[in-house]
Formats: structure tokens, C-alpha cells, sequence
């Protein structure tokens, strides 16, 4: 969330209030990101065939307000603290704010492995 709000802001100083607009901050935090990791025939869209990574955000959340297009909504306002459920290859992992099936340890554990192969993925360009 932190880094959509600063994609959308620190291009305005630059180049003005409309160089970034939400939707297209949050197409580059999904769609766009899934591009660059090569995983788009996998994730960055809700499609059939595609993993269901999906995040579910509480819309009464006090740093929603006041209410705007939904995309401003999440890409200035939005916190990790308003993530409601997750649900990855469609298994929920989130529900109601927590954690469900797996332990933190382990979740750490499988981004720094998820991590190390997509560095690895990049330098072979």
C-alpha cells in the first residue's frame, strides 16, 4: 500500500496532479507487476484458468473515508491493517484479519524463496 501511495504521489510533484492517476497506480501494483515477473499467464488478473490471488479490502475502514472512487480509495487510503481476507490459488489464507493455515514463520520463510528464484529469473535477461 505504501508503495502505491508513493508511485501516485511522487510522479504529481514532477509532473502534476493528473501524471498518475489511482488506476493506473493499481494496475501497476497487479497487472503490470505480474508483467515483470513473467507470471501473468498465473496472477495479475481475475480470469479462469488464472490462481485467484486475491485481496479483500474492509470498506468501512476509518482510512477509506471519505468515500471516492475505489482506486483512489486504495491506492491513497489503504493500509494493511484494512486487508479483511487473502485468498491465494483461491485458499483462504486471511479471513477476518487473520492468519489462517499457516504460521508468519512460514510465510516469511516462502517469500525470501519466492524471492531469491524471481532475482534469479531477472538476471538470466
Amino acid at each position: 500500500f505504501h508503495e502505491m501511495t508513493l508511485a501516485a504521489t511522487l510522479h504529481k510533484v514532477k509532473y502534476g496532479p493528473r501524471s498518475m492517476p489511482a488506476w493506473t497506480v493499481l494496475r501497476l501494483a497487479t497487472q503490470r507487476a505480474a508483467e515483470a515477473l513473467r507470471l501473468d499467464h498465473l496472477i495479475g488478473t481475475l480470469e479462469v484458468g488464472k490462481q485467484a490471488d486475491i485481496v479483500v479490502i474492509r470498506k468501512n475502514s476509518v482510512s477509506l473515508y471519505p468515500e471516492a472512487d475505489p482506486a483512489s480509495q486504495i491506492v491513497y487510503g489503504a493500509h494493511p491493517n484494512d486487508v479483511h481476507h487473502v485468498f491465494v490459488q483461491g485458499e483462504p489464507r486471511v479471513l477476518n484479519g487473520e492468519l489462517v493455515q499457516e504460521d508468519l514463520s512460514d510465510i516469511i520463510e516462502k517469500s525470501n524463496e519466492a524471492w531469491k528464484e524471481t532475482s534469479e529469473r531477472m538476471k538470466k535477461d
